[in-house]
């Protein structure tokens, strides 16, 4: 089975505008990371690809979205 973000549950609405405008909320809000000490910040893709790439390799497998040997 493949897990899918669910997102559809919070855009799906009848009428077309607050379709739209929750549509592009959730492709400009950006990404939530969470810090080591539990806190969680949205921040920009960019952003969020840099924190990524400067985590520990143990911790960085967790967020890989291909499985690694």
């Amino acid at each position: 089975m493949e897990y899918t973000s669910s997102n559809c549950h919070f855009i799906c609405h009848p009428d077309p505008k607050v379709r739209k405008a929750r549509y592009q909320m959730l492709i400009d809000g950006g990404v939530v990371i969470e810090e080591l000490d539990g806190t969680r910040r949205a921040v920009s893709p960019e952003e969020a690809k840099a924190y990524i790439e400067a985590m520990l390799p143990e911790r960085k497998k967790l967020y890989a979205s291909e499985p690694t040997q």
